[in-house]
């Protein structure tokens, strides 16, 4: 599968009319995640039992968190003026078991190109559902996360990058991602 999507990026995108006119990007690799437990996953049971917790000042009270490790696939395409659009999709797990996590987004951003790679930001903005423990139900959300992403050129159409983004709004407190990725592109952005 991983070789077809490769072949297509290498190719470019072969649904764009103007194949070849606007470069195709496949991003895969591992993310970190802290995730906030909502109150009500706690309540049905997918507390935060051996959880790290925080508080963002002595009179407010802990917010138990979770870290998550996940896989995230994104594929993008150049548009005109240094922006690019795409989807992606994480999947992975929490720190305890039975636990899962699943998203996709639709990815907008932009990038300025620098001597040895690209610096950008991005929006990722879509569905996500976490299940806290084994039987728990899931708990959906939608999510908008904007990002910081940075990528080395390694080789001709192949980049090693990296990114960093923190979600926003919403009751869940501080809930941020980090990752690294290895990047294939059908040509140069």
């Amino acid at each position: 599968m991983l070789a077809i999507v490769v072949g297509g990026v290498m190719s470019g995108c072969f649904l764009d009319p103007r194949a070849g006119y606007r470069p195709a990007r496949f991003h895969v690799g591992p993310n970190t995640r802290v995730m906030s437990v909502p109150p009500d996953a706690e309540a049905s049971g997918g507390g935060a039992t051996g959880a790290a917790s925080r508080s963002t000042s002595p009179s407010e009270p802990d917010a138990p968190q979770l870290s998550a490790t996940s896989v995230s696939m994104q594929f993008t395409m150049a548009a005109p003026r240094w922006f690019y659009a795409g989807i992606e999709a994480e999947t992975g797990r929490l720190e305890r078991r039975g636990s899962n996590l699943a998203a996709a987004y639709g990815i907008v951003g932009f990038e300025q190109a620098v001597p040895l790679g690209s610096l950008g930001a991005e929006l990722a903005a879509g569905w996500q559902g976490v299940r806290y423990q084994s039987g728990d139900d899931e708990h959906d959300s939608l999510v908008v996360e904007p990002r910081v992403r940075g990528q080395l050129w390694i080789a001709e159409q192949w980049t090693l990058g990296a990114t960093l983004g923190a979600r926003l709004g919403g009751d869940q407190g501080d809930d941020w991602m980090a990752g690294a990725y290895l990047g294939v592109h059908s040509h140069r952005f």
